[in-house]
Parts: structure tokens; sequence; C-alpha cells
């Protein structure tokens, strides 16, 4: 892809929730490697030179990662940031995405392991109009202690989940709020 741009409104929730689906799915149906903005920075001045636009709000600005308004101040995260942050947050350089299967087809599940760190990263989103209970079952991998992670909802990004024990060394559950985005991540055994 050379451009990724004009999914709609750039801070609005649903724009958001269709760029982490959108994500997901680059990286399992088209074995993306990487995912990028169009811009990693956009600000107002540009916009009023590139395209005589007087604001930062049409969706021709929601491919890019971070806008900065000058006349205001303000400096936002569009909901392509947030999406890609679900990953780039938890998810590094090094790690190698792992098939990630859900028996429910409106949750998505994006998986990683990081032998390096000795780590994993999984990504649910769930698009259901009501919360779901996940329960992830690990396939010759362990968990080595508690978990974390963290919530992206209509009422607020990347809230943190406090820590918690997975279920055995090859279970854990977390319970997906309604249209939600989840990132979990935890340190995996070291092999013997």
């Amino acid at each position: 892809m050379t451009e990724n741009s004009h999914a709609g409104p750039p801070l609005a929730y649903d724009t958001f929730r269709a760029r982490a689906i959108q994500i997901h799915d680059e990286l399992l149906y088209a074995d993306a490697p990487a995912y990028f903005g169009e811009w990693a920075i956009w600000d107002l001045t540009s916009q009023r030179l590139r395209h005589k636009y007087s604001d930062l709000k049409g969706d021709d600005v929601e491919g890019n990662v971070v806008l900065i308004n000058e006349d205001t101040g303000a400096v936002n995260i569009t909901g392509i940031g947030y999406a890609i942050g679900h990953c780039a947050r938890w998810v590094k350089p090094g790690a190698v995405r792992i098939e990630a299967d859900s028996n429910n087809p409106r949750v998505q599940v994006s998986a990683f392991r990081d032998d390096q760190r000795g780590t994993i990263a999984v990504v649910p989103i769930n698009n259901m109009a009501t919360p779901e209970r996940l329960a992830i079952g690990l396939t010759g991998l362990g968990l080595a202690g508690k978990l974390t992670g963290e919530q992206s909802t209509a009422s607020g990004y990347w809230e943190p989940i406090a820590g918690f024990a997975p279920a055995s060394a090859d279970a854990f559950t977390v319970t997906l709020p309604q249209t939600s985005v989840t990132s979990v991540g935890g340190r995996l055994q070291r092999p013997a």
C-alpha cells in the first residue's frame, strides 16, 4: 500500500475500530510484515498550504497518525494512530505473528511471539455490541508470571488492564468490552 487515508473522521471511535480491523486483516490475509499511516505527523499549516482546507476534521487527514493544530495548540492521536498503537506498544521488532483462531467470527484475534524478549502479545477485537469473555489457549507455549494489557473503548483509548494471573501455564481469559480493542502481553517460560 502506498497511501492509507480517507477512512472517516480522524478522531472518531468508529474510524479507530475500522483501522484496527484493517490492521488485523492486513496481517492475517495479506501476511503484511508492517503497517504504517500515511504521514506520521500532519499539521494545520500543511493542510492549508497543500489542500486549502481550514481544518483537520475531514477524512482526508485520517491516515495521519498525529494531527497538530497550531491555531489551538491541540495535538491529537488519530484513530489510525491508536489502532497502530495496540500492536506497536506490545509487539516489538523481531516478533513474529503466530496462528490465532477465534470460535466467534465477530471476535478477531492477532497474536505475536517474540523469542528474543521471551514475550507473547495478543490483540483481540470485539465487534459485538455486548461484552465477550475470551479464553486464550497456547499450544506449545507456556506463560510465566502475570499478564498485563490495555483496552480501548468508546470512553477511552489504551486504558490499562491490571496485571492478572493466567488460568494455567498455557491458558488465560480476558473480558472484552463491547466493540473494543484489547492488547494483552506477558512473558513466556524459557525452554529447559
